[in-house]
């Protein structure tokens, strides 16, 4: 009878996917676990990744652009916080209302927050200085 070889895992590449892990399964609602609980569990005290839209992010980011049109304020309300010195995030494409704009300003208002502004049929970054129509 052969015995198998059992393949062997170095144990800083397991520590890394499962800390990569607990953060997509907090992302995709299959952690009971809140961002402030996982943190502390994951690498001492601080995560090492944040999974937002799908790509990976580290939490030290200043400045963030997500260039998707369907982002809704909640998802960021509830992600933003894992940043803790975010102070831009770029909204290029994104098709938020007014009101859900202003929402998500007054949950994260250190934040601020670039938003496509359309005037006369021609898109602009909300920190335009000048416009040309």
């Amino acid at each position: 009878m052969e015995t198998e070889k059992k393949k062997r895992i170095p144990l800083a590449a397991l520590v890394l996917c499962t800390a990569a892990l607990s953060a997509v399964l907090l992302w995709t609602g299959n952690s009971r676990e809140t961002p402030a609980a996982l943190s502390a569990e994951v690498n001492g005290g601080s995560l090492r990744t944040v999974c937002l839209y799908g790509h990976m992010y580290d939490p030290g980011e200043r400045e963030l652009s997500l260039p998707w049109k369907h982002i809704t304020p909640e998802e960021l309300e509830e992600k933003l916080p894992l940043f803790p010195r975010l102070e831009r995030v770029e909204l290029p494409a994104c098709e938020l209302t007014f009101q859900e704009q202003m929402k998500l300003q007054q949950a994260c208002p250190t934040v601020e927050f670039l938003w496509p502004v359309e005037i006369c049929g021609q898109v602009f970054s909300s920190d335009a200085e000048t416009v040309s129509l």
